[in-house]
């Protein structure tokens, strides 16, 4: 038996954070090439700053975009799961779990879901 398939859950919340420092700082392009864990994250969330289709102001001083950027994030990050675990595709698939995203805005506490 598959492990999540052993924890029996039925739900797969993946939420994002809004406005929080790393969504911030990538999407002021800040790059580097230190390897530590926030290097890391940083190129987790630099494509989802390229998805985002935004003239004017890409940068983490526009709220509404860095909103976009960790918006496009969390959606990415789903369907990385989805691509990368073949077991959690197929028990969504077949209904046997929900995979829900979500934002979760670390200034407020609210809990948005898409």
């Amino acid at each position: 038996m598959k492990p999540v398939k052993a924890l029996l859950a039925t739900l797969l919340i993946t939420a994002g954070l809004a406005g929080c420092a790393s969504t911030n700082t990538t999407s002021s392009g800040y790059t580097t090439m230190d390897k530590s864990a926030q290097a890391l994250m940083l190129a987790k969330i630099k494509p989802a700053v390229s998805e985002v289709s935004l003239s004017g102001d890409r940068s983490s001083k526009n709220d509404a975009f860095v909103q976009m950027v960790a918006e496009a994030n969390v959606k990415r990050t789903v369907n990385d799961i989805k691509a990368k675990s073949p077991v959690l595709k197929a028990m969504a698939d077949a209904g046997e779990i929900k995979i829900v995203v979500a934002m979760l805005d670390v200034k407020t506490g609210a809990v948005t879901r898409y």
